[in-house]
């Protein structure tokens, strides 16, 4: 974990899992070049500003409520666990087609592998999970509750975008 003198546990374990995405951001970027060799094209309204501004300003609210020196909660510890579980095993599967934005490569087949055999968008499933626990972790169920009312209204409109897209019904895409 970060060792960052004047910061609390839980403030470390959020950098942490802030510093985490911001990888998960550089490895993205490499998959977004390697679909776009293919043929991939982006899908010009995949909201993903929207995205990116909501989980800023989510993980900055809850750095901000990891300031009290609490005990972290386990049971929601564990919950953030099982979705980056989740998360990462819907990862692995995508390989290389995994990517933060929405893009469709020509002839690629969807993937029905691993989660995705279980679940039709298991990673948001697993960041879905991730954003009502992680603040609870910290003892902060207002910002569960905000945050994951937030959350379902872009995903709403993200996994709209993105279904559209895999469909080739977007004209964007």
């Amino acid at each position: 974990m970060l060792n960052v003198p004047g910061l609390t546990r839980n403030q470390r374990w959020v950098l942490a899992l802030a510093a985490q995405r911001v990888l998960e951001l550089g490895w993205s970027k490499r998959n977004e070049r390697r679909m776009a060799a293919q043929g991939g094209r982006f899908c010009k309204q995949d909201r993903y500003a929207e995205m990116v501004g909501f989980h800023a300003l989510w993980l900055l609210w809850l750095l901000i409520a990891a300031r009290r020196p609490v005990a972290p909660a386990r049971r929601a510890l564990g919950a953030v666990a099982v979705g980056q579980a989740l998360r990462y095993w819907s990862i692995r599967t995508l390989g290389d087609r995994w990517s933060t934005r929405i893009m469709t490569v020509p002839d690629a087949a969807l993937v029905r592998d691993g989660p995705y055999r279980i679940v039709r968008h298991p990673n948001y499933l697993a960041v879905a999970v991730e954003i009502a626990a992680a603040p609870l972790a910290v003892r902060a169920p207002t910002l569960a509750a905000i945050g994951s009312l937030a959350n379902a209204a872009v995903l709403r409109r993200r996994i709209g975008t993105e279904e559209a897209c895999l469909a080739g019904k977007h004209t964007g895409c």
